[in-house]
């Protein structure tokens, strides 16, 4: 039966056949879909290895590298029998790989590798910045190494700042790699 309404037609819905009119439309759509063929996706080749020449390291991965090296020699270069590190700033003692001594820089940003510049450190020192830090490792600088020392190195790093080449950071790996070795294996043998 059709009924109308003053703006437009409406039709009264159609009562199935059957009970089972959800079935009915996943089975047609199911036929529907068996008749179309399925499209093969082509096979996907792996990549063969270039022969040749090696991939380089990045200058960026080989200063990461470079830095946990030298890190754990600053941290062990000043470290007693049993592993542990007085922080320069405040003399906090911690062992040398607890995670609470680092190799805090005097100038930071500058002269990553070099180990008049850069000394143990404890966390609270090297990242939460308050009014004596500076002045107590400035006072450290001066007392260790001298005021010539430190206007040296003020110079160097106004000159050299942060830029390494792949040799040189490579060198610093290796030769890091074998002190930190060497004193491990000291510290382990009782001294």
């Amino acid at each position: 039966m059709n009924r109308y309404n003053s703006t437009f037609k409406i039709k009264a819905a159609k009562s199935p056949s059957s009970g089972n009119s959800h079935r009915d439309s996943l089975e047609a759509s199911r036929r529907a879909t068996a008749a179309i063929p399925r499209q093969r996706k082509p096979l996907q080749r792996k990549a063969k290895p270039r022969k040749g020449r090696k991939k380089l390291p990045s200058i960026k991965s080989l200063h990461k590298k470079a830095w946990t090296q030298f890190s754990i020699f600053i941290r062990l270069r000043t470290a007693d029998p049993q592993g542990f590190v007085a922080c320069v700033t405040c003399s906090a003692r911690h062992l040398w790989n607890s995670g609470q001594i680092q190799a805090g820089h005097w100038m930071h940003g500058r002269l990553d590798f070099d180990e008049r510049q850069i000394n143990p450190q404890c966390v609270r020192c090297n990242y939460y910045w308050n009014t004596g830090v500076n002045a107590a490792y400035s006072a450290f600088m001066a007392r260790e190494y001298g005021a010539d020392i430190m206007q040296e190195l003020v110079l160097l790093a106004n000159t050299k700042r942060n830029k390494y080449s792949r040799e040189e950071l490579q060198e610093i790996v290796a030769k890091y790699k074998g002190l930190n070795e060497s004193r491990l294996a000291a510290m382990n043998n009782g001294g």
